[in-house]
């Protein structure tokens, strides 16, 4: 157990990043994992957060202000599915419709 210790507090941590240098340099452009899938198409509002490793498939509307967070699975490949504006899709989340009997 010593040793772990040892060798834990001899790891040496990178600097930390200076805000300014952050808040200058350009972001990358997000990669979405929106599919189409047939005629079924996703909406996503520009103003929408989603985390990139959320996927989002078929007929999904994101307004906007909402977000989905990461590794969230949306589903709209029976029916369609609706998040409104200023909702928020936590971690994790699966949604998936099963049948369009009610809409």
């Amino acid at each position: 157990m010593r040793r772990l210790a040892a060798s834990i507090s001899k790891c040496a941590l990178p600097p930390p990043r200076r805000l300014a240098s952050i808040a200058t340099r350009a972001l990358p452009r997000r990669r979405l994992a929106c599919y189409a899938l047939g005629d079924k198409v996703p909406d996503t509002a520009a103003a929408a957060f989603i985390a990139p490793s959320a996927s989002i498939v078929g007929s999904v509307d994101v307004a906007d202000d909402a977000s989905v967070w990461y590794n969230c699975t949306i589903r709209g490949d029976v029916a369609a599915i609706s998040i409104g504006p200023r909702t928020n899709v936590q971690d994790g989340t699966v949604m998936h419709v099963d049948s369009d009997a009610l809409g």
